[in-house]
């Protein structure tokens, strides 16, 4: 019978650990002190060293809900393009991010009651507005974290050579900073729940209008 698996191009494969280990892009030797550049100036121990903040990377970016994304060869090539993007070894003051205060003006559109907008089809274009810049922000934190925490390794790795195997200090970890990303709309059905139990519970007592009359 004939194999009717469907096989995702080998940019879209999960990519194993081992796949990671036959990489060919990587330097054999570098002296201390010499600039990193690129990607393949790395040895085969530093490349995979950054599996830890690949795997974060992957995580930021859920392709719907709370699943990560595959991890391809397509995604890590792009995770260290990031980092050499108009920068090298030899910058190293590398700061690292501070979130920034949700700004009413950037997350807050002024709905205006149109003819034809609805009150509900109102706040549902308010919510998701503000999910979209919420999301934007907690991805750039996010990003910004892995980029500069790799960066800095990358400076260690520069000055250190490849002579002993790469050490990853402890403050150079994730450690639990990256930030989960809350949006209204990700629990709205649940607040929905409660208020309509709350109006159901109302309803059968029948103290509010029309009944509450006083003559």
């Amino acid at each position: 019978m004939a194999d009717q698996s469907v096989r995702l191009p080998v940019s879209h494969s999960h990519l194993s650990q081992a796949q990671m280990c036959r990489d060919e892009e990587v330097t054999a030797n570098r002296s201390a002190s010499t600039t990193i550049t690129e990607p393949k100036d790395f040895s085969l121990m530093e490349k995979v060293s950054f599996n830890d903040l690949l795997q974060e990377w992957c995580a930021a970016r859920p392709n719907s809900g709370d699943n990560s994304q595959v991890l391809t060869a397509k995604l890590r090539e792009s995770f260290f393009e990031r980092f050499f993007y108009l920068w090298d070894s030899t910058d190293d003051m590398v700061v690292m991010p501070t979130l920034h205060e949700k700004n009413i003006r950037e997350t807050a559109e002024f709905v205006r009651f149109k003819d034809g907008i609805t009150k509900a089809k109102a706040i549902e274009s308010a919510i998701v507005n503000w999910d979209k810049y919420e999301r934007a922000r907690v991805d750039k934190f996010n990003s910004d974290l892995i980029i500069a925490l790799a960066r800095m390794r990358i400076v260690q790795f520069a000055q250190d050579g490849t002579e002993s195997p790469p050490t990853i200090p402890q403050e150079l970890r994730i450690n639990g900073r990256t930030l989960k990303c809350q949006l209204i709309s990700d629990d709205f059905e649940e607040h929905y729940n409660i208020v309509k139990a709350v109006h159901n519970g109302l309803k059968a007592r029948k103290i509010g209008r029309p009944h509450h009359i006083i003559i």
